[in-house]
């Protein structure tokens, strides 16, 4: 299966993480590593059973050859995280 890292650990992190959970196709395809974002609701992501990868520049270090899915819903934000894991040399998941 594939490596796939959450790029956020807040509430849409927590909508991904429910939808991969409940979908075992993707679930089967995909080995979720964990969230990446500057810091995280350890409770929440606890809870979820999601580890914290850390902020994004410790996870495209220590998370290689991974795929990534942003969970974030700022659109500017969104986009900026995108071009630091492409520029990265990550692939988003689809």
């Amino acid at each position: 299966s594939m490596k796939l890292i959450i790029v956020g650990a807040g509430g849409f992190a927590r909508e991904v993480i429910a939808w991969w959970e409940e979908s075992s196709e993707t679930s089967k395809r995909w080995y979720l590593l964990g969230c990446a974002s500057p810091s995280a609701n350890l409770n929440l992501l606890r809870q979820l059973n999601c580890e914290w990868l850390g902020p994004d520049e410790v996870a495209v270090t220590s998370c290689t050859q991974s795929r990534y899915v942003v969970a974030i819903s700022d659109s500017s934000l969104r986009s900026r995280l995108v071009g630091f894991y492409e520029q990265a040399g990550f692939s988003a998941a689809t």
